[in-house]
């Protein structure tokens, strides 16, 4: 996305000059009056659902702006949000990542049937197939008798491949020894 204006880049001061950010609350706000803008709270909400603010006559997404306020720069990937809620930018809640980490941190389809994350019942041999997705590709990890081992090899393999990132289907207390 680019930033400010066309001839100059957003920097933190600037940004600062303009937005106050809380970090406890991931609440953006107007510091001071500015053409026809009152101070207080800033922004909307995008029909994707992501908080972002027009700053200098360019948008921005919310997440984003606050790791300019806070770090100093504008990331050059994606900033992911670790509850997948999407309006909720506190600084506890975001963190850098890949396109391929952000894939990773997904919530359920709603098409899906399972209730498990890359677990899907195989009609044909009468087992639960388990996938994972890396870097845009399908792997294929086996099919299981039993649903229940099919969910310990997908975050088995979500936790090896994407860490902190793996969407699990079981609480990450139980793979304290991955």
């Amino acid at each position: 996305m680019p930033a400010g204006r066309p001839s100059e880049k957003l920097t933190q001061a600037r940004l600062k000059e303009l937005i106050h950010y809380n970090p406890e609350t991931g609440v953006f706000s107007w510091v001071k009056s500015h053409r026809g803008v009152r101070p207080g709270q800033c922004g909307r909400v995008t029909y994707a659902g992501y908080h972002e603010i027009c700053v200098d006559h360019t948008l921005y997404r919310s997440n984003r702006l606050a790791m300019l306020y806070m770090k100093g720069y504008l990331p050059e990937r994606l900033v992911d949000h670790k509850n997948r809620i999407t309006t909720d930018n506190r600084w506890e809640n975001l963190r850098e990542a890949t396109y391929s980490q952000n894939a990773a941190n997904v919530s359920l389809k709603t098409s899906n049937t399972t209730g498990c994350q890359g677990v899907v019942w195989d009609k044909a041999r009468g087992k639960w197939r388990v996938q994972i997705r890396i870097d845009g590709r399908k792997t294929n990890l086996g099919r299981f008798e039993c649903v229940d081992e099919a969910i310990h090899v997908h975050d088995t393999a979500a936790l090896k491949a994407f860490g902190e990132f793996a969407n699990l289907n079981w609480p990450r207390e139980f793979y304290a020894a991955i």
